[in-house]
């Protein structure tokens, strides 16, 4: 029989503080109020409704798990997506209802994963279908464009405040960004050409709007362009059409477009123009990769291979300088190892 009453533990969490953790990165905690509001629509109660039925023991926690599985793969979400709101669950209930009120072995066998293939892949765009979508992109959609082709994540591009931005003497732009604003926790920094740079001032002369003179890309209420509202700009909504689509690029059943499209972009980009496999991997974020050794890479040196090896490659609007042969040579044997890779 089951016992009356489950006994919260000693030293728990209410949900608010477990979404809201400011130990954690910014896209952690988006990931987790997404969780929790979708916890809550599969089990039709809100999350202090949810927390009082099992500390009463009208529900148990394996139950309100199984639900939201069940209600993911109801609703047609990918079994990826799934997946990973599945390894979600084991944290937050031990956080807010002590360990002692969850069991790995009982929730393996209740509540089991399923399929989590990957059931899709990002489909990168070439620089002539960039070209084609900056050059039907209003001011504002180009810079995030420009933002993206760094390498940076589209929650990473909207966020970046005007202080992020160092423009050398050449013209070009160096970002920093900070451990806490990247998915890995680990600082890094991405390189903007010298052409986005001019996206960015000839979008900011004169712009009169709410935390201009904050952020790069300024959103609603004086805060930052909202992530929704960056994929929305790419991807289109039910009331418009995406740069992505206005630029013919269009999703199919195996491979879609995304803003994650971009950073595949980025990383062909810069392994055909003979960057270091490690530095692009560090630019990109990849720092799964490289472990410990993130921790000790020169980014003055980076910069440096990236601007002479790479920026032109990147161009979009303005002419890159002649390739000598020496370029064309090594572009070639970065192609021909890309090959061998497939």
């Amino acid at each position: 029989m089951r016992s009356p009453q489950v006994q919260r533990g000693a030293y728990v969490l209410d949900w608010r503080s477990w979404q809201d953790d400011s130990s954690k990165a910014d896209a952690t905690r988006k990931q987790r109020t997404i969780f929790l509001k979708l916890l809550s629509q599969a089990n039709s109660k809100d999350a202090d409704s949810l927390i009082s039925e099992i500390l009463s023991d009208k529900l148990t926690v394996y139950q309100s798990a199984s639900k939201l599985l069940n209600w993911l793969r109801e609703t047609n979400h990918k079994p990826s997506t799934v997946s990973v709101y599945r390894t979600l669950i084991p944290p937050f209930f031990k956080a807010v209802l002590g360990s002692q009120n969850f069991d790995e072995q009982a929730f393996e066998l209740l509540v089991p994963n399923g399929d989590s293939y990957v059931s899709t892949t990002k489909k990168a765009p070439t620089l002539e279908e960039v070209r084609k979508m900056v050059s039907l992109a209003s001011p504002r959609d180009r810079v995030l464009i420009g933002l993206l082709c760094s390498g940076m994540r589209i929650g990473e591009a909207v966020s970046r405040r005007m202080s992020d931005l160092q423009v050398s003497p050449k013209g070009y732009g160096r970002i920093k960004l900070q451990a806490k604003s990247t998915k890995k926790r680990r600082k890094r920094f991405v390189f903007l050409t010298t052409e986005a740079v001019k996206w960015i001032e000839g979008y900011h002369r004169g712009l009169k709007v709410g935390g201009s003179e904050t952020w790069i890309l300024p959103g609603e209420k004086r805060n930052h362009l909202s992530e929704e509202s960056g994929y929305g700009i790419l991807k289109g909504s039910k009331s418009s059409v995406g740069l992505f689509e206005k630029a013919g690029l269009f999703d199919a059943e195996d491979e879609i477009y995304s803003p994650h499209s971009f950073r595949s972009f980025a990383s062909s980009i810069l392994r055909r123009s003979g960057l270091n496999d490690s530095w692009v991997d560090a630019i990109v974020g990849q720092m799964s990769r490289l472990g410990a050794k993130s921790h000790y890479l020169d980014w003055d040196q980076v910069e440096i291979d990236w601007f002479e090896k790479a920026h032109d490659n990147f161009l979009i609007e303005q002419k890159a300088e002649p390739v000598s042969l020496q370029q064309r040579v090594r572009m070639l044997e970065n192609e021909l190892r890309e090959l061998k890779a497939r």
